[in-house]
């Protein structure tokens, strides 16, 4: 279960327009956030199971980024996954690259009531130069029997890019509500310690019988409400 690296997530959102990796997810009900997702849940993928997802970010005139993260859980439960993102600015074009690691002390897809568990990782220019480090601790926590999941997420990033490095801390809350079939809306919102607000709503969709999903949203940094963006994105389980 994948998430939004928070270092892109706000490197995206701020070069575009001005943190967001979890999603801060795949296989029907374990699929939670996720993908471009700016609030991680506390899941990972099955062990031994390769997964991807993927998306493409629009900025309209200012920018646009496309992403792919190819993913990993191994034996123990840490799951690995590389980062891809072409991100492109104003017509320019600058590649980054990522390596994070998760793991659970909580697993609600395992049996316990709730999900708890870490993240740490690492961002790199086309240069190889280390540009962001951050650690998260991503929760989540079942409502009712309907499968809906409230999320949270608080954590830590250092901005590597300027002369001094920058800390940031960042913190967010996000929402599954299945709405029927195959279908979830996901609603969420991202703050950070440079007053920062960032929200973002759409919808999931499984596809139909594989282990694939389909998501499509909205988002809008609310202290620029000409800072938006739309995002479609995928995710996929291999041998699930």
């Amino acid at each position: 279960m994948r998430k939004t690296q928070p270092s892109t997530r706000e490197r995206s959102l701020v070069g575009a327009l001005s943190l967001g990796g979890s999603l801060f997810v795949l296989a029907p009900q374990a699929m939670a956030s996720g993908g471009h997702w700016m609030v991680d849940d506390a899941a990972v993928f099955p062990k031994g199971t390769p997964a991807i997802e993927g998306w493409h970010e629009d900025f309209g005139d200012s920018a646009s980024a496309t992403t792919l993260q190819p993913a990993y859980t191994f034996r123990n439960g840490v799951e690995i996954t590389g980062v891809i993102e072409s991100f492109s600015p104003n017509g320019s074009s600058e590649e980054v690259f990522g390596l994070e690691a998760k793991g659970l002390w909580y697993d609600f897809e395992g049996g316990d009531d709730f999900g708890l568990g870490w993240v740490v990782g690492t961002a790199f220019d086309d240069d190889a130069d280390l540009e962001e480090i951050f650690v998260y601790v991503p929760y989540s926590q079942p409502i009712g029997d309907a499968g809906m999941l409230f999320h949270a997420n608080v954590g830590w990033e250092q901005d590597r890019t300027g002369p001094d490095n920058e800390d940031n801390f960042f913190f967010g809350a996000g929402s599954e509500i299945p709405v029927g079939g195959p279908a979830s809306a996901i609603v969420e919102v991202l703050g950070n310690s440079d007053d920062d607000t960032f929200a973002q709503a759409g919808a999931r969709f499984e596809l139909g019988a594989s282990p694939g999903l389909l998501d499509l949203s909205y988002g809008q940094n609310l202290d620029e409400s000409d800072d938006d963006w739309i995002t479609i994105g995928f995710a996929w389980e291999f041998g699930g």
